[in-house]
């Protein structure tokens, strides 16, 4: 193979192998996998076990309040309504432990 670059002084080694850019390394390497061939499976009687009895219904309440700018009807009343009568935000609720939703205007 003839050299790539052509050596401008005579005391330059010819190289066996032509030098590479460090993207053309990159282009040349293999993946490698690794040789580790391990599966682990939950036990089902084991799940949750370190979260087991650690929260209760309560423990955990998040709240959060919100306003919005269009008013809107309430469940409770029937026909037109004045706006000071329409509900205008209200609180969303979620108790973590249970997965409860509870919003209320």
């Amino acid at each position: 193979m003839p050299p790539v670059i052509n050596p401008i002084f005579k005391s330059t080694p010819n190289l066996e192998t032509p030098p590479l850019c460090q993207i053309c390394q990159l282009a040349c390497s293999m993946h490698c996998m690794p040789k580790v061939n391990q599966l682990t499976v939950a036990k089902l009687d084991q799940q949750g076990a370190l979260s087991q009895d650690a929260s209760k219904a309560g423990d955990f309440v998040s709240a959060d309040q919100y306003i919005v700018n269009t008013p809107g009807r309430l469940l409770s009343r029937y026909g037109r309504e004045a706006p000071h009568n329409q509900t205008h935000g209200g609180t969303i609720s979620h108790v973590a432990a249970i997965g409860l939703f509870w919003a209320e205007n």
